[in-house]
């Protein structure tokens, strides 16, 4: 392909991928925030370390789309410093995500069993907080410290989608860069399918209770809690892990051989300076629109972290802020989430942990305290919880053959 042929203005289609891109991304970085802000405040470590990556990678969309928004390499920045950085975070930050993802299920796992109303003591909130952080740490830190070790050039840069890192594949690159991912998503799935079977044998032990006492906002928080757990472990289990096992294929089908020794001169030879640029027309679709992947994140992250009476109270008090209190005057009274119809999909006044420790403590004191009752007894890297899963496709030096490089 003759590079001059590259350049030139953004096509219609082109130019609109920018807009949505950068909108949509801008607006699900925001909508993170309220989120992060209260994970963080209610000392959910992987909750909140889970946002800011989603917050990050929704950020670099907005940002790359916006720098290389045309085909006209010519005029293109060489992107030094900003791609640099990036190389060097991108799989790392994957990585982290697919482990926020086992943190979270395994937290949520341990909160159905456990059969108690008091929250955890000072003691097990450190134990929790210094098992979260081996589950997310370790792998992506040595992730970053072996980068270098296995890329095969500088960087190279993609019209609309940005700074991408060109990896060889080799045992080093497998072992620590490859399985990772499916591995935590492998774990996560399982920890999905323990809250499915668990939070069943609470539901049905406390079902008839509940409904028979006509307190509707009981009803309302089990129905909530159902919802909530059914769907997040339906997001773990069937999008999620089989887009991470799909490109776990992908990778040792189309970048191989990966048994074969590493070589440092090989990797880093008298090309691995080079910036490789490639336009809209010679990009996959699957890289060219995966972006849109983080911002599909949002929905999970809103609908698991977002719909309690805490986050409802910071939407509205931002709300108030910028004078819609005037214009909608309920937004000045305060909002009780039990005041909706049972069944809705809404949040109650407490968090979905505390929804569900109450559950599980409820069905423990049915069990001894109602006797003979009934109810007692890569192409790139893709990624998102629910909608798709944060997976790895290596890009090799073969991906861009004959495109226009240069050299540093």
């Amino acid at each position: 392909m003759d590079p001059a042929a590259s350049s030139g203005t953004s096509s219609t289609s082109l130019l609109l991928n920018v807009i949505f891109r950068a909108l949509f991304s801008l607006a699900a970085a925001a909508g993170c925030w309220v989120p992060m802000r209260l994970l963080w405040k209610n000392g959910e470590l992987a909750g909140a370390t889970f946002t800011v990556i989603v917050i990050i990678f929704n950020l670099f969309n907005a940002i790359n789309c916006l720098i290389w928004h045309d085909d006209n390499i010519n005029h293109w920045w060489k992107g030094e410093g900003w791609c640099d950085i990036q190389v060097y975070v991108t799989l790392p930050l994957e990585t982290m995500y697919a482990a926020c993802v086992l943190a979270i299920v395994r937290h949520i796992a341990n909160q159905v069993a456990l059969m108690r109303v008091t929250g955890l003591s000072g003691k097990e909130k450190r134990r929790k907080l210094i098992v979260q952080c081996l589950i997310i740490f370790p792998v992506p830190l040595v992730q970053v410290a072996l980068t270098y070790l296995i890329l095969a050039g500088r960087y190279s840069i993609l019209a609309v989608v940005g700074c991408r890192p060109i990896y060889a594949p080799s045992w080093l690159a497998l072992v620590f860069f490859v399985l990772p991912c499916p591995i935590f998503a492998l774990l996560a799935a399982y920890f999905a399918v323990v809250i499915y079977f668990r939070y069943r044998q609470i539901d049905a032990a406390t079902r008839a209770a509940v409904w028979d006492s006509n307190n509707s906002s009981a009803q309302s928080r089990s129905a909530r809690t159902k919802r909530k757990l059914y769907f997040m472990s339906v997001c773990v289990v069937i999008p999620y892990l089989p887009i991470q096992i799909a490109y776990l294929v992908l990778n040792l089908l189309s970048d191989g051989p990966w048994t074969g020794p590493y070589s440092f001169s090989k990797t880093h030879g008298p090309t691995w300076s080079y910036i490789f640029m490639v336009p809209s027309d010679a990009i996959n679709w699957v890289i060219m629109y995966q972006g849109y992947i983080s911002v599909l994140t949002v929905i999970p992250i809103f609908i698991f972290f977002a719909r309690t009476k805490e986050a409802h109270d910071t939407y509205r008090k931002y709300l108030r802020s910028i004078g819609l209190g005037k214009i909608w005057p309920k937004l000045n009274e305060e909002w009780f989430p039990d005041r909706s119809r049972v069944g809705s999909l809404g949040s109650g006044s407490r968090s979905w942990r505390s929804r569900v420790s109450e559950l599980a403590s409820a069905s423990s004191s049915l069990r001894y305290s109602r006797k003979g009752s009934l109810a007692p007894t890569r192409r790139d890297h893709v990624g998102t919880l629910g909608s798709a899963a944060l997976c790895s496709r290596f890009t090799t030096l073969s991906d861009y053959p004959g495109y226009r490089c240069q050299a540093f």
